[in-house]
C-alpha cells in the first residue's frame, strides 16, 4: 500500500505525527512480507529435503542392480562378447573425441584400457587383463599412467573411467 499524501496542510507536529503512523504502516508491511518470504523459502529447504530423500532411497534401492549390471557386462567383456553397438556412438561426439585425443596420448595397451572401460564400465584387475590381452606388469603400467593423470578411479577392487 503506498502512503496517501495529505492534501491538507499540516502543522509541523501533526506533520510528524502523520509520517510516523506511515512509517510504522510501511513497517507492518514489511513485517507481513519477510514473514510470507521465511515461509516460502522454508516450504523450497523443505521440498529441497524431500526430494533429496527421495533421490537417495532410488539410489539405494537401485545401486545393487547397477553394480550386478556393471560386473555382467565386465563378464561378458572379459569373455571377449562383443555388442554390435561401437563404444563411442552411444557418447556425446565431445567426450569421445576427448577419450580419442586420450588415447592418442597414451597409445597402446593404456588406449586399449581406455576403450575396455569405456565399453564395460567399472572392472576389476582379472577383468581387464583378459579383455586387453595383457601381462600383468603391462596392465599395471597403463592403470598408473590412466590414475597419474586423474583419468582413473577405483572403487573397492573394481576400476572405471572419471566421466568427462
Amino acid at each position: 500500500m503506498r502512503p496517501q499524501l495529505n492534501p491538507a496542510p499540516m502543522d509541523a507536529e501533526s506533520e510528524v505525527s502523520y509520517l510516523r503512523e506511515q512509517v510504522r504502516e510501511l513497517e507492518r508491511q514489511l513485517r507481513i512480507e519477510r514473514e510470507s518470504s521465511s515461509k516460502a523459502i522454508l516450504e523450497v529447504r523443505n521440498e529441497v529435503a524431500m526430494e533429496r530423500r527421495a533421490y537417495t532411497k532410488l539410489r539405494r534401492t537401485l545401486q545393487p542392480w547397477k553394480e550386478l549390471i556393471d560386473t555382467i557386462f565386465g563378464e561378458l567383456d572379459a569373455a571377449g562378447v562383443e555388442s554390435d553397438i561401437a563404444p563411442s556412438s552411444t557418447q556425446r561426439p565431445h567426450v569421445s573425441a576427448a577419450w580419442d585425443k586420450w588415447k592418442q596420448t597414451f597409445p597402446g595397451k593404456t588406449a586399449a584400457i581406455i576403450d575396455t572401460l569405456l565399453a564395460g564400465g567399472k572392472m576389476n584387475r582379472d577383468q581387464l587383463r583378459i579383455a586387453t590381452q595383457s601381462g600383468w606388469s603391462t596392465l599395471d603400467a597403463g592403470l598408473k599412467k590412466l590414475k597419474d593423470v586423474g583419468l582413473l578411479l577405483k572403487e573397492g577392487n573394481y576400476y572405471y573411467l572419471k566421466p568427462l
